[in-house]
Formats: structure tokens, C-alpha cells, sequence
């Protein structure tokens, strides 16, 4: 698995090597001892829009699901909706599982939705 710092360079100026233990982005704990972040740094994450009304929904709901009809409403408000919203939003939750997934955190398809779940 990848460590998080493959590339960067630590404190001392040494580069980290290609594979490493994998540390928690929040609270540099080992992912080992800290399984995952805590959910309100998932709301601080540099997102996009859509993105971010995405994960909010999903925090604010956490443990329980959130329909796709729900997430939708708050994508597309107004009648501005694309020819097939389900679709960008499945393509938005695509991406925000590779957002958070260093943190410890996973989304998990529901019957008819969505919900954060903390990696096993």
C-alpha cells in the first residue's frame, strides 16, 4: 500500500521512503493505532462545490444513509438539473471516495443511497 508522504520530504529534509506506514492527514497518528480521522475533517477538505454539498449531507446524516433523491435536491435546487443527475452524482461520490479515503473513511452504497463508514 502506498504511504501518503510517497514524494514529500519530512522535517529533517530526508524524502520519505516509497512505502511507509500509513499516518492519519488529521492528527499524524499511525492508521494502525488511529483508524480513522474524525468526521468533522472530512467538512474542512479542500473540495468543490458539489463535492462538499456531498460530504456535508453525509456528516451531518452520519451513521445513516442519504438518499440519492435527497442529494440531488440539494445538488440541483432549481430546475437546473442535468439530463441525468443520478449518473453525476454517482461520478461525484466516485471522487470523493478517493478524497477521504486517507483519512480512514469509506462511502457505502445503500438500498436507494449513500453513507460514510469508517474503514475496516
Amino acid at each position: 500500500m502506498r504511504g501518503l508522504t510517497d514524494g514529500h520530504y519530512n522535517a529533517q529534509g530526508e524524502r520519505y521512503p516509497r512505502f511507509k506506514v500509513q499516518h492519519c492527514p488529521a492528527c499524524s497518528q499511525p492508521l494502525k493505532t488511529h483508524l480513522c480521522a474524525p468526521i468533522e475533517v472530512l467538512t474542512a477538505l479542500r473540495l468543490g462545490f458539489v463535492v462538499r454539498i456531498l460530504i456535508t449531507s453525509m456528516v451531518e446524516s452520519y451513521p445513516r444513509p442519504v438518499q440519492t433523491v435527497d442529494l440531488i435536491d440539494k445538488m440541483w435546487p432549481a430546475n437546473g438539473k442535468p439530463s441525468d443527475p443520478t449518473a453525476n452524482v454517482k461520478q461525484a461520490i466516485m471522487r470523493m471516495r478517493r478524497r477521504i479515503a486517507p483519512y480512514g473513511w469509506a462511502i457505502v452504497s445503500t438500498l436507494g443511497g449513500y453513507k460514510l463508514q469508517p474503514k475496516k
